[in-house]
């Protein structure tokens, strides 16, 4: 099975702490011995506010990445990116 999952490669705020652009690069991968092993970059991203809202935290981001993930077809997220899909 090919799971699926990201890296935050920048996050940048507004004045006020909000959210206004984040680059995201993904990845595809396996487990090994029950070790998460990265063997794919599959793209990078750029999303801004117009694409998630308004949003402050990097929580909030990443609750919206899972999402994007789910999208993907034919992957499955890794489990510590599946609590907020």
């Amino acid at each position: 099975m090919n799971f699926k999952d990201y890296k935050f490669w920048f996050i940048r705020r507004d004045n006020d702490g909000f959210i206004i652009e984040a680059a995201v690069r993904f990845y595809e991968g396996k487990y090994k011995d029950k070790v998460y092993i990265r063997t794919k970059k599959l793209d990078t991203k750029i999303y801004t506010d117009k694409d998630f809202g308004l949003i402050k935290t990097d929580d909030e981001l990443r609750k919206f990445l899972n999402q994007q993930l789910a999208k993907i077809k034919g992957r499955e997220a890794i489990p510590e990116q599946k609590w907020q899909a």
